[in-house]
């Protein structure tokens, strides 16, 4: 995987996890703007950023369903391993 998709996925997985507050301490106008700076920065498309958030929020309590219908793909849940090794159980049976 690319550098700039690993790092993505960090960013990712800290929206989803921290939400609303993750979005207001970046200080973009909005989250989309977010996903396009973080799009930017790193070299990905804004919507890969957005995908890839979706993939963490059945993991968190935020208002999003993101995409409960699969377990999390191996490299989603090496970064959920990484930053919370409890919720690993979680996250491949889920």
């Amino acid at each position: 995987m690319k550098e700039s998709h690993s790092l993505s996925l960090i960013a990712a997985y800290y929206l989803s996890k921290y939400d609303e507050t993750a979005y207001k301490e970046l200080g973009f106008r909005s989250s989309t703007m977010t996903h396009i700076e973080i799009g930017r920065a790193l070299g990905v498309n804004p919507n890969t950023v957005k995908n890839m958030r979706d993939e963490f929020d059945p993991l968190h309590d935020n208002q999003r369903a993101g995409w409960y219908q699969r377990p999390l793909r191996p490299s989603r849940a090496k970064v959920v391993e990484a930053f919370f090794p409890m919720k690993m159980g979680f996250c491949v049976t889920h």
